[in-house]
């Protein structure tokens, strides 16, 4: 199973003792991590000390080609949702709403929702 890390996962991993809003999310992206390190979960936008694809930046090319296919309010999400889909990944991990707009291109889910799929895989 391949997903897409947004940097709102990343985030929590890194900077959640400063957040209060953060602090319950961390668990379950903490685990999360742990199955990208068991190899159950292989993620692209990880962080170094975990297993992980680093992909380069979008192409002008490959920006103008796949905009119009993932319109989302924030166009800075856009790129991001571009490379997940040029990367083949199932899941697009996040936190961030804007994603939803996303639902029928992606699995948009947090990693909360992502591990209890990974929990019960036959739902």
């Amino acid at each position: 199973m391949k997903a897409y890390l947004d940097t709102s996962v990343i985030n929590v991993l890194l900077f959640s003792e400063y957040s209060t809003k953060d602090k319950k999310r961390f668990p379950s992206a903490k685990e999360t991590f742990d199955k990208i390190d068991d190899g159950v979960l292989h993620a692209i936008g990880d962080l170094c000390k975990h297993k992980f694809e680093l992909i380069g930046l979008l192409t002008r090319m490959e920006r103008l080609i796949y905009k119009r296919n993932f319109v989302l309010e924030d166009s800075t999400d856009q790129p991001h949702a571009i490379a997940a889909h040029i990367h083949s990944c199932d899941y697009l991990l996040t936190y961030d709403h804007h994603y939803d707009a996303l639902k029928n291109q992606f699995h948009v889910v947090t990693p909360a929702a992502l591990l209890k799929k990974l929990e019960s895989p036959n739902d």
